[in-house]
Formats: C-alpha cells, structure tokens, sequence
C-alpha cells in the first residue's frame, strides 16, 4: 500500500492562463512556473501548497525555469536565449533577487515548456542538450560528447 492508494488528484492552480512547466523549489515550498496572464511567458513563483500570492520573476519574458539545490532559480530568455539566474531567499518569507544575465545561447532551443538542462548543486554548471545543429559538419569536424556511466559502484 502506498500514501497514494485511492488519492483523487487536484487542481492546484486553475485560471484561464495557461500556465506550464511548473517546477517545486528544493524544500518543496514552493513552484516556480510560466504563465501568460500579461501576453507574453514570464515565469513566477508561488508558495505551495498556498496560500499566498505569486512573485514575478522574470523581466521581459522567462521560459524553461529550473531550480538549482541551492535555492538559485535559473531560467532562459526567450529573445536571445540567454540564461538568467535569480538569487531566491525562502526564510522567513520568500525574497525573490534581481534576475542576472549569465551567458546567451547553448543548448537546444524550442519544443517542450521543461528546462532543457539541469544545474549542479552549486548552480556553477550546466548540463543541456546540444543544438540540433551541432555536428561534424557545422563544427569543423569535432562534435563534443558525453559519457554517461551507469550503476556506478556497484
């Protein structure tokens, strides 16, 4: 038997935005997401489970938001693909920082509302998909790559 067994699911947020790509801060209170209530995709956060009002995060538009394990939340901007991070403070209440350009470009742009990339514990590197673009064709004859062990120890 799990904690789930006969659970009914429920609407945490139901507006007529559309509201996507929703991600839970790593103590879990609270979920950083899209919408597009002002026309175009900022991103925002929320306490969970509430109540509690929304913070706007994003300035000139977010997609993609991710959390590190430090408590920074990372987002791109969807004019030039630039990563931006934002220092978010959550004790006693949640302090959301100014948003900071990091660097533009890398990884694969477009398709889903999910990050294209995760961020290790201290927020100081990426791992993200590659362009589509990037083969030995367009790199000058070398593609990076990646080696992926799985079951380490064991």
């Amino acid at each position: 038997m799990t904690p789930f067994d006969g659970a009914e699911p429920e609407r945490w947020l139901d507006r007529e935005f559309n509201d996507v790509g929703a991600v839970f801060s790593p103590d879990g209170r609270y979920v950083a997401h899209m919408s597009d209530q002002t026309g175009e995709r900022e991103i925002y956060i929320r306490p969970f489970p509430g109540p509690g009002a929304q913070q706007t995060v994003s300035v000139g538009g977010g997609d993609e938001p991710a959390w590190a394990p430090n408590g920074e939340l990372f987002y791109r901007r969807p004019s030039d693909y630039a990563m931006i991070v934002v220092d978010v403070a959550a004790d006693p209440t949640l302090t959301v920082g100014q948003p900071r350009e990091l660097f533009r470009g890398g990884g694969y742009e477009g398709g889903s509302s999910r990050a294209k990339y995760t961020v290790t514990a201290n927020g100081a590197r990426f791992f993200m998909s590659a362009s589509r673009a990037a083969s030995p064709e367009t790199t000058g004859g070398s593609c990076p790559h990646v080696v992926v062990v799985q079951i380490w120890g064991r």
